[in-house]
């Protein structure tokens, strides 16, 4: 992966039904993913992920599609509020892999390089997915099921990209692994703590400028959170 960039990961996952396979899924997930943006960056000169959810979607579904048995996008759910009747709803990704089933809402955020934690409206998007999740009845569950044999396993999963201007130039890994264990105390407050991160540290040649109206930016390092 020399051309993409350096890649670590933090796992917290406690060791359970489809905990294994949630580690090798997650992981291959955030590798690839990474590939697929360098090899779009090499077609385009451009970044998929300093966009928005729908720009991360393109890139997500064809690395899953690869990596796992089955994926269906937008996967018919009922939701379940607390006092409320029973509402339709959509989950992003119903994802099969070997034994298990992955129940996936993915949300994507940004952050300023020199913030000192999470962004409010970052946090509320991370709530939101959570919160999604929480609200699938658990007497739907099984429906999700191929087989009596497979496992599910429900995941927010949020993409966060850091950017900053122009005028900074010395990132590092270990500024990039900072930012994610800032990101982590911060939802910690908020007893939503991820339970497992990727830090990237994206590769040189791609830290490349974007003018707008307001200024320059880069965008030196995404962070993938996990919540299962």
């Amino acid at each position: 992966m020399n051309n993409i960039g350096k890649i670590e990961f933090y796992d917290e996952i406690e060791d359970g039904v489809g905990s294994r396979n949630s580690r090798e899924f997650l992981k291959q997930l955030f590798i690839d993913f990474s590939k697929k943006c360098r090899t779009y960056f090499d077609v385009t000169g451009d970044l998929p992920y300093i966009y928005r959810e729908q720009q991360i979607h393109s890139v997500l579904v064809p690395v899953i599609d690869n990596i796992a048995d089955a994926i269906l996008v937008e996967c018919p759910t009922n939701r379940k509020e607390r006092g409320y009747n029973p509402s339709h709803g959509w989950i992003d990704y119903w994802v099969k892999y070997g034994n298990t089933i992955f129940l996936i809402e993915l949300k994507h955020s940004y952050n300023g390089l020199k913030s000192k934690g999470f962004k409010e409206k970052s946090k509320e998007e991370w709530k939101t997915a959570n919160k999604q999740l929480k609200q699938i009845p658990k007497k739907d569950i099984d429906d999700f099921k191929t087989n009596k044999k497979d496992n599910v396993v429900k995941i927010a999963l949020q993409f966060n990209t850091t950017y900053t201007t122009a005028k900074d130039n010395n990132f590092s890994f270990i500024e990039c692994e900072n930012i994610g264990k800032k990101i982590m105390r911060s939802l910690d407050r908020n007893s939503l703590k991820p339970n497992f991160i990727a830090h990237w540290h994206i590769h040189k040649d791609m830290q490349v400028e974007y003018n707008y109206t307001n200024g320059t930016e880069k965008y030196p390092y995404v962070h993938m959170l996990a919540k299962l």
